[in-house]
């Protein structure tokens, strides 16, 4: 019976993920990528770094374009494959969550977890987010699994939890960055047990090692880069302070903020209800749960982010939710753990799917009208222009707030290549289409750019898709 409940609990939290992949966001960051992508596939351009991280000077590993490549490549550069890969990936996830809550806790446990992390809203929308943290919690749970077996014995496994340590640094590194001190402390706290040998501690290192050669190549090839960023990031910047009094309280509240708005989506009372629950159900259920070896390393490897997060004030004292992707599927097992007994653990669930199933449908539902940015709304002004200009040349300018417009450059790219055998030109043709995403945010930018379109060409015929408003200009002195 427990094995169709749960069959059926991830074939609903695979279709929340799989589908409308039209509402998904693309972006600067998913054009750039995808540009990348295309490069490689295209013209063979091999890359040694990833995306660029939130610190300036700073680049993740090339992990994650290879990792999406063959997506792109069945998908013959149609981002909506990509997209569904990362469903599928984060179904893996949750599988694999499922079966740590299992074999260390219950069947039941890890029937709570699964429940949580799949319908979860914030949690959903963060799978769907095509963007390097999003394959993150399926590499961080498989290493969650491998640690759980060190801490059973099972030393052989070092190297592959360094190997998977590596690549998940290259796919969120604020994240997995912390996967480092959290795997230090738990070899000193079950220290007994593990029992590492010099072989194992080789080959963990090689492994992890190995992960970091594109970077280390990247770096000496281009002035030591990376090295100078770092530096100055954790040295002439002094990212982490001594005495963290002063940011204490706001970051506690940024702490419950991000991990009961996994819970409730709702307001303030509701995730200070949950957080009270789960409270409830620790402090009851701890004597018994402090003797399970794998709770403990739960424990070590939620609150060793928190706490060096503490100290931490770099990059402006920016901290976001998804530095926390890859402890969020730890945080559901938790939770799990301790909601109670069977029928108390029911009724949590319940209370649970009743404030995050509606805003997931609502999410799903949107029409495909709706004032949004996306990249089935992109995707429309893309084809539209095309059907438009009746197979003759044209050019094409776009506004995006406040960044390169690498959304349409990979747009007009790929539907170009691909669907209408022809691009945009770069020669000044009479025919000129602008488009544009509303950008409240920016007036003054916005205005610069119109200004100067109306200058360059009169506009003959616009058109709005949702948020994003196309004009069919005509150039001027031509």
């Amino acid at each position: 019976m427990k094995s169709k409940i749960l069959f059926l609990i991830l074939g609903l939290a695979f279709l929340v993920r799989w589908l409308r992949p039209d509402l998904v966001g693309f972006y600067f960051d998913q054009g750039r990528d995808a540009l990348v992508i295309w490069n490689l596939l295209h013209n063979g351009k091999l890359f040694l770094i990833g995306p660029t991280t939130g610190v300036e000077g700073i680049f993740l590993g090339p992990f994650y374009y290879y990792l999406l490549a063959p997506a792109y490549w069945l998908g013959k550069g149609d981002p909506v494959f990509p997209i569904r890969f990362m469903a599928i990936l984060n179904l893996g996830s949750l599988w694999l969550l499922y079966k740590l809550g299992e074999k260390y806790f219950s069947k039941l446990v890890g029937l709570f977890a699964v429940i949580l992390a799949g319908f979860s809203y914030h949690y959903v929308l963060g799978n769907r987010w095509l963007a390097n943290p999003t394959p993150l919690p399926f590499f961080a749970v498989l290493t969650f699994w491998f640690v759980a077996k060190l801490i059973a014995g099972q030393a052989k496994w070092f190297p592959v939890v360094c190997l998977l340590i590596g690549l998940s640094l290259q796919l969120e590194a604020a994240s997995a960055v912390f996967f480092i001190p959290s795997l230090l402390i738990t070899l000193w706290v079950f220290r007994k047990s593990i029992n590492l040998k010099v072989k194992n501690v080789f080959l963990g290192l090689l492994m992890f090692g190995v992960t970091l050669v594109p970077q280390l190549w990247f770096n000496f090839r281009h002035q030591n880069i990376l090295f100078s960023a770092f530096y100055k990031f954790l040295i002439s910047e002094k990212s982490f302070i001594q005495s963290p009094l002063e940011i204490i309280p706001e970051r506690l509240l940024f702490y419950f903020n991000a991990f009961t708005r996994q819970l409730s989506p709702a307001g303030i009372p509701g995730r200070i209800a949950m957080f009270i629950f789960v409270l409830v159900g620790i402090t009851k259920k701890w004597p018994k749960l402090i003797q399970n070896s794998t709770f403990k390393f739960i424990l070590i490897w939620l609150f060793t982010p928190m706490v060096l997060l503490l100290l931490y004030t770099g990059n402006h004292g920016y901290v976001w939710d998804y530095y926390f992707t890859g402890i969020y599927p730890l945080f559901f097992l938790l939770v799990g753990a301790v909601i109670g007994k069977k029928m108390i653990g029911i009724i949590f669930i319940l209370v649970f799917l009743m404030a995050n199933l509606l805003p997931i449908y609502n999410y799903l539902a949107q029409d495909k009208e709706s004032k949004l940015v996306n990249l089935g709304s992109s995707l429309r002004v893309v084809d539209w222009i095309y059907k438009d200009t009746k197979d003759l040349p044209f050019n094409v300018d776009a506004y995006v707030p406040p960044m390169i417009p690498y959304t349409y450059d990979y747009l007009f790219k790929w539907r170009g290549e691909t669907k209408y055998k022809t691009l945009p030109t770069q020669a000044r043709i009479k025919n000129l289409y602008t488009l544009y995403e509303v950008d409240p945010g920016h007036p003054q930018l916005f205005k610069k750019w119109q200004d100067r379109q109306d200058g360059i060409g009169k506009i003959v015929f616009e058109k709005s898709f949702g948020a994003i408003v196309v004009q069919q200009r005509e150039r001027l002195g031509l």
